[in-house]
């Protein structure tokens, strides 16, 4: 939640810090549940979180503004994750929070307003070894390890690899 990672063959591993992204709706989350809980009026309250909201939207847009265009700079086809939000939340209330909070669409949008984004499909692309194709049916902790080849890598890493290759057409 913390970054958004990627693969290229030219550079290797990619890793893009989105925590002042995060950090935004966090400041924000916390004005809105003081304004919420001290303002009395209904009135002043709806009028402060509507402040509040679109000073939220500024500040995300302009993080998601300077994310995109690190993007774009690092080559002219980026692949991403077709994600669905609903499909990730659990029972646990923190969880979905951070989640719900995270701008991976907004960030994907604007770099395909540039032109030059591909939109794969996620299934599988943690537990899939990007070097043999073998699923990891109990995929557990940070490391991928692939039984069939012997592959040990992070698990972040292994997702970009596979998530570029289906871009390329590799794996599908």
């Amino acid at each position: 939640v913390g970054s958004l990672d990627g693969f290229s063959p030219e550079t290797g591993w990619i890793r893009i810090d989105t925590k002042a992204l995060a950090k935004v709706h966090e400041r924000m989350k916390g004005k809105r549940r003081r304004v919420q809980s001290r303002v009395k009026g209904e009135r002043t309250r709806r009028r402060l979180l509507r402040k509040y909201g679109g000073r939220e939207r500024n500040r995300a847009k302009n993080h998601q503004v300077k994310i995109s265009k690190a993007i774009r700079g690092l080559g002219e086809v980026n692949g991403f994750e077709r994600l669905d939000k609903g499909g990730m939340l659990t029972h646990s209330r923190s969880w979905n929070r951070r989640i719900a909070d995270t701008d991976w669409r907004g960030i994907a949008h604007r770099v395909s307003m540039g032109g030059g984004a591909v939109e794969v499909d996620p299934r599988l692309t943690s537990r899939t070894c990007s070097r043999c194709g073998w699923v990891d049916k109990d995929l557990r902790g940070a490391v991928f390890e692939c039984e069939a080849c012997g592959l040990r890598i992070d698990g972040q890493l292994n997702a970009a690899v596979n998530i570029y290759m289906r871009m390329e057409g590799v794996f599908i």
